[in-house]
């Protein structure tokens, strides 16, 4: 196993612009106690995996309580439990926000010296960005009424909405449902335009039938255009 990452455009757009890139980690994997307490044993340790497992079982209330009565925990090779307090009061000392406990954990430098020693990186490849559709309705309609009325105003809601409306091949598309015709309409009237949500215009040009809406977006690295999931059937 190893710790997976993708390379992304770097988020400054001077950098970006240069063809920098930058390593975002795609590592998800995780372990439960009894790897954990595998892996404890498979290290040489006399204990018992069963003394293992129970010690792992109470170490967490162990350091909970102590922290609790402000007292810091260090763990040799593994870190220093801090607890910390916050909150906010006005000017008449009211709590705004209510008084809070919080932990902080600052990584031994065993701990990081092991990590780096043997760490292995996996570049995988990045997940292509789509829009996501949640919501969409006639603004000019009634309540629930979804049907396309040429002329009439849309509202698109999700993720990944932001696109550049002068592309060619960016925007909102109207696409034939039916049959082996390829015919699609770019939509030309959307605002405002924003990641979560657009407005739209239905072009005066749809013909009666089903249309499949599509929301295509660049990726940042201007590689490719991906096309919004999932599949929305609309009727004119």
């Amino acid at each position: 196993m190893a710790i997976r990452y993708h390379l992304g455009p770097a988020l400054r757009a001077d950098r970006a612009a240069a063809g920098e890139m930058i390593v975002h980690s795609s590592t998800a994997l995780r372990i439960q106690q009894e790897e954990l307490a595998d892996e404890l044993v498979r290290q040489g340790t006399t204990v018992r995996r069963a003394d293992v497992l129970a010690v792992l079982d109470n170490l967490g209330l162990a350091v909970g309580h102590l922290c609790a009565r402000g007292i810091a925990v260090s763990i040799p090779n593994l870190g220093t439990m801090t607890p910390r307090a916050r909150g906010v009061v006005d000017r008449n000392g009211a709590w705004v926000r209510p008084l809070e406990g919080y932990l902080t954990l600052q990584a031994d430098r065993g701990l990081e010296a092991v990590f780096n020693q043997h760490a292995k990186f996996q570049e995988v490849p990045r997940k292509p960005v789509r829009a996501i559709i949640r919501r969409i309705f006639n603004v000019t309609a009634a309540p629930g009424d979804v049907r396309l009325v040429p002329g009439d105003v849309f509202e698109v809601q999700g993720r990944h909405l932001r696109f550049n409306a002068a592309a060619a091949d960016e925007g909102i598309f109207l696409k034939r449902a039916e049959g082996s015709t390829t015919e699609e309409v770019k939509v030309i009237e959307v605002w405002p335009q924003t990641p979560s949500r657009v407005l739209f215009r239905v072009p005066t040009t749809i013909m009666p039938g089903d249309w499949l809406l599509e929301v295509r977006v660049r990726q940042k690295d201007c590689s490719r255009v991906t096309v919004s999931e999932p599949q929305i059937i609309l009727t004119c």
